[in-house]
């Protein structure tokens, strides 16, 4: 998945958008075939050590951009370290050490690994979910929908570095997915998140 790879950079330095991202999706699901699986990934071994670490390239947005690779159709992809927050570039041609500490990074990813393998809105296999891009009215705002046999599931994310709200934006009853709280929302509510905040709800 280097397209949505690199989109992901690039939305983070601010030379693309959500526009670009829904562009994107399009291309993706008219291109490629029904079945195939894409592997998407915030880095890999030519990444880490050429382009730089995840904190170097993704800075705070790199929670909300892993998030996204596990919700959007396909096969997430964990480089050796990224799972303990690695924030070095491997040496390429050499033995190189990787600190295995666990912290919040690793709870992250194990918490999406476990959405990923469990909610059939996101382990579709060859009979991949729907998915489908909800219009937002603040464009900093993605809400992303996920479907498989009566199963759903919403991402929002702020596409941003400053705080973003908007009216409407979720409507009922849902149970966070990394937390396993539920949340309420109302028709009229003004939903904020914070910078690069996201939110994975189960109906």
């Amino acid at each position: 998945g280097w397209k949505l790879h690199h989109l992901a950079n690039e939305m983070v330095k601010g030379e693309k958008d959500l526009r670009d991202f829904s562009q994107l999706m399009n291309y993706l699901s008219t291109t490629y075939e029904k079945d195939d699986i894409i592997m998407n990934f915030v880095t890999n071994h030519d990444e880490n050590s050429w382009a730089g670490t995840v904190k170097e390239r993704l800075g705070d947005a790199k929670n909300l951009m892993t998030a996204l690779m596990y919700v959007v159709p396909g096969m997430p992809l964990v480089y050796s370290g990224q799972e303990y927050d690695l924030d070095h570039s491997l040496k390429f041609f050499e033995k190189d050490s990787i600190p295995k500490q666990k912290g919040d990074y690793f709870e992250l990813l194990s918490k999406l690994g476990k959405l990923k393998n469990d909610n059939l809105a996101l382990n579709g296999g060859k009979q991949k979910a729907l998915d489908s891009i909800v219009e937002t009215k603040n464009n900093k705002i993605l809400k992303l929908h996920r479907e498989k046999d009566g199963v759903t599931l919403t991402f929002v994310g702020n596409f941003s570095s400053v705080e973003q709200s908007e009216e409407g934006l979720l409507e009922g009853i849902y149970l966070n997915g990394l937390t396993n709280q539920k949340e309420a929302y109302e028709k009229a509510e003004v939903v904020t998140l914070k910078p690069w905040g996201f939110k994975i709800l189960i109906d």
